[in-house]
């Protein structure tokens, strides 16, 4: 579990991207005529809240050392804002993306569960190189 760890903010990161792609890529290609981003104040609640989950992943993945247990904490609401948006807009919202980006915001929480409960290690406490020993006299 411990080599686990490590790859939440990755999966975190996955997550925002997807939900990004599933709100604004993914919407423009079929033609449906209310599409997550024209629902106004609500569309872009949901970007932003799949954004702020990618861009701290990203920065945990490959910035910081390691994933902070705060920056997962706040993935947790922002995954779970789209969610709850995504779940009660369901038949007001249209478009190839809402269900991509429901599985996404739920994934994403559960990831960022996850990355709270089991925080990747520090980084000087991954070395797997053996202790040096003291110089015998």
């Amino acid at each position: 579990m411990d080599a686990l760890a490590g790859k939440f903010k990755f999966g975190i990161l996955g997550a925002g991207i997807l939900g990004v792609i599933a709100t604004v890529a993914l919407p423009a290609v079929k033609i449906v005529p209310m599409t997550m981003m024209s629902a106004g104040g609500h569309g872009i609640l949901v970007l932003v809240g799949f954004l702020v989950p990618a861009v701290l992943g990203g920065l945990g993945a490959f910035m910081w050392k390691s994933l902070p247990r705060w920056a997962a904490g706040l993935c947790v609401p922002a995954f779970g804002l789209t969610v709850l948006k995504c779940r009660e807009g369901f038949s007001a919202i249209a478009g190839s993306g809402m269900m991509l980006a429901l599985v996404a915001g739920a994934l994403g929480v559960a990831l960022s569960i996850a990355a709270i409960a089991k925080p990747e290690a520090p980084a000087a406490a991954k070395s797997d190189a053996p202790a040096p020993t003291p110089p015998t006299a």
